[in-house]
């Protein structure tokens, strides 16, 4: 009897204990949640781009699984198959209101509006590429397109005004990332360098005094106060104030690499950048902090994109790690 005794209380102290481990190790991981193909509606680990509608919706596009939905509680995937959606690849997406554009890897755009879908590509209308790989709006409604091969593209409904790289003063055919800042400067990025351009007229990288011209440009960010913020593909980070530039790379500061890929504006002292090699970097009030897959609950070092949600969650695209979500404060409205 005594042995059975003991056997019991046993076992309530090694339940007590695994209880208690539980809930240290639930709240220690109670800042990250990732989602992908095992685990949720995700339906491709390669997620390239995520886009975030005015009800904190997430729609996120992936390498081969086309626009996955996600209202935090549940998954729809729009794919070749059960949508317009031209190729299952899609690399970028932007949300203005309730419309949604989706830039695709060889397809050209979608739009969906009221659930109508309307297909623009270079057989029906003025885009000048198929792979569509930059979005931006002027406050006005006019969208720009950044292509992979034919330059850019603006469309304010009914017209295209194009700009390729011979026939503009765009640095390259390539334009990997592009922004709209608050003066109405459209920044593009492209594989040769970085220029702006308002009312016909142009600003290359030498005239703005952007020192690193011959790298990709492949992200861009704008803050509230017009800050703008710069991703090279192998040169690091930059930063123009409007009066002069400063220059972050994995020698000089506390960026782990070269490699930027996405760029997010908490506010204008905290930035958040995900390089394509070793995680995710914060800028705080000149501090860094990484993130990665040693440290952290992200669950690949490469990634594509970080962006912002109105709870401060940082939803972030990775390579063949699927959808991660990261609050310093704790997931807000997060169902894992």
């Amino acid at each position: 009897m005594k042995n059975h005794t003991k056997k019991t209380y046993s076992i309530y102290f090694y339940l007590i204990y695994f209880f208690i481990l539980s809930s240290q190790i639930n709240a220690q991981n109670s800042n990250w949640a990732v989602y992908d193909t095992s685990n949720s509606g995700l339906p491709d680990n390669t997620v390239f781009t995520v886009g975030i509608d005015k009800n904190q919706n997430i729609w996120a596009g992936t390498w081969k699984g086309g626009i996955a939905f996600f209202d935090r509680n549940e998954w729809k995937v729009y794919n070749k198959k059960n949508s317009k959606l031209p190729i299952d690849y899609v690399y970028s997406i932007l949300i203005v209101d309730d419309t949604k554009w989706f830039g695709t890897f060889g397809g050209g755009v979608l739009k969906l509006e009221d659930d109508n879908w309307q297909l623009f590509n270079t057989n029906n209308s003025g885009l000048p590429g198929n792979t569509i790989y930059s979005i931006a709006a002027e406050e006005n409604g006019k969208i720009w397109f950044g292509t992979w091969e034919g330059g850019t593209a603006g469309f304010d409904g009914k017209n295209w005004e194009v700009y390729s790289y011979r026939k503009s003063k765009l640095p390259g055919a390539k334009v990997p990332s592009l922004i709209v800042d608050k003066d109405n400067w459209k920044w593009f990025g492209t594989t040769g360098g970085l220029c702006k351009f308002r009312d016909s007229v142009w600003v290359n990288d030498e005239e703005m005094n952007f020192e690193s011209s011959t790298l990709s440009v492949y992200s861009l960010e704008v803050s509230a106060k017009n800050s703008i913020w710069v991703g090279l593909k192998f040169g690091g980070l930059a930063n123009y104030n409007g009066k002069e530039w400063r220059y972050y790379t994995s020698k000089n500061s506390g960026l782990p690499s070269d490699k930027v890929y996405g760029i997010a504006v908490e506010n204008e002292n905290k930035i958040w950048i995900a390089t394509n090699s070793q995680g995710l970097a914060k800028f705080e009030d000149g501090i860094w902090t990484v993130y990665n897959s040693k440290n952290s609950g992200l669950p690949h070092d490469y990634l594509y994109s970080v962006t912002i949600d109105k709870f401060n969650n940082k939803w972030i695209g990775t390579l063949l790690g699927g959808l991660a979500v990261f609050n310093e404060t704790g997931l807000v409205e997060i169902n894992k």
